[in-house]
């Protein structure tokens, strides 16, 4: 799909991209849950919803930004941080409701790369 490079968009079910966002920043990996021109809003994307996401999922909205100098090796500690730590989110949450898909650090990264991903 139509998409600027080096910008990957997820949207995560079952999580709070603010909790996720800040449990990233403290593992030193650095994300949005929305657009710059938002920046600290804690509404969800009105993309998102306007793509018909329920606001409860757009709520789990993750964006990373690649620079050109962001190396492979880089981009799969990045992936297996956001793994564990979108692990840990979801193991405490006591209903998330049941998984569908197993969070794969690779499969994540190749995402990243790739385009707009809905990891469940």
């Amino acid at each position: 799909s139509e998409r600027l490079p080096g910008i990957a968009s997820f949207v995560v079910a079952g999580v709070d991209g603010s909790a996720v966002t800040m449990a990233l920043d403290l593992a030193g990996v650095a994300c949005s849950t929305g657009s710059a021109c938002v920046s600290g809003s804690t509404e969800p994307s009105h993309v998102l919803t306007a793509m018909g996401y329920p606001a409860e999922e757009a709520r789990g909205a993750l964006r990373f930004s690649l620079g050109r100098t962001t190396t492979a090796a880089e981009i799969a500690e990045a992936a297996d941080a956001i793994v564990r730590t979108l692990t840990r989110q979801r193991e405490s949450v006591p209903d998330a409701g049941p998984q569908r898909a197993t969070l794969s650090g690779r499969a994540l990264a190749a995402e990243a790369v790739g385009g707009e991903a809905s990891v469940e």
